[in-house]
């Protein structure tokens, strides 16, 4: 029920100014489609902004050949159902790097707590196939709890990598999939006979 969508505006130009004035002209129709639209302005904010210079390395001499300016932004939309059209709104205001498109949970707790209710299910049902292969029996839990390390469960992707997309293309067809909640716990149980 939550799509997060990472962009990347990426210009290059012979002088810095010129590199901060394209980034910024592609910034506005960004920003100018997305209010059109009606996306909360509160779903998407820049997490990079790098103004650097290139350079030639091809000869023994190195030669400044002009600045990449990237301006990197995420986005976090409730829903699915408008990541397809969020990618071509990208891509026909001038963006060319869509980064990353993740789905996932607005609120990932009461899967998370049925996933725990689920694993500790599990380990005793193995416990008493163990006690019972051995002949005994679970008198008690001596010890019930998550493991310490921190585990993070994973989430579907549709793309890891970044992709190159051409304006005026038709919008984009983006499908989400199953989200996996995964849960780990360590049991002691007591054992008589």
């Amino acid at each position: 029920d939550q799509t997060t969508i990472q962009f990347t505006i990426l210009t290059t130009a012979k002088t810095s100014e010129e590199a901060q004035n394209q980034n910024s002209m592609i910034t506005s129709r960004v920003y100018q489609s997305f209010l059109s639209d009606g996306l909360d302005r509160k779903t998407w904010k820049t997490v990079q902004m790098d103004l650097s210079p290139q350079y030639d390395y091809s000869s023994s001499k190195t030669k400044l050949i002009g600045y990449q300016m990237v301006h990197r932004v995420i986005m976090v939309l409730p829903g699915i159902d408008k990541a397809g059209k969020v990618v071509s709104m990208l891509v026909d205001s001038g963006v060319t790097n869509i980064d990353s498109i993740q789905f996932g949970l607005q609120n990932p707790t009461a899967a998370q707590r049925e996933a725990l209710a689920a694993a500790t299910k599990d380990a005793r049902e193995k416990a008493q196939i163990i006690a019972a292969s051995s002949g005994a029996v679970i008198v008690g839990v001596a010890y019930a709890g998550e493991p310490t390390y921190h585990y993070q469960p994973s989430s579907a992707m549709y793309d890891r990598k970044e992709v190159k997309m051409a304006a005026g293309a038709p919008e984009q067809q983006v499908w989400a999939s199953t989200i996996q909640v995964s849960a780990r716990v360590e049991v002691r149980f007591n054992l008589g006979e």
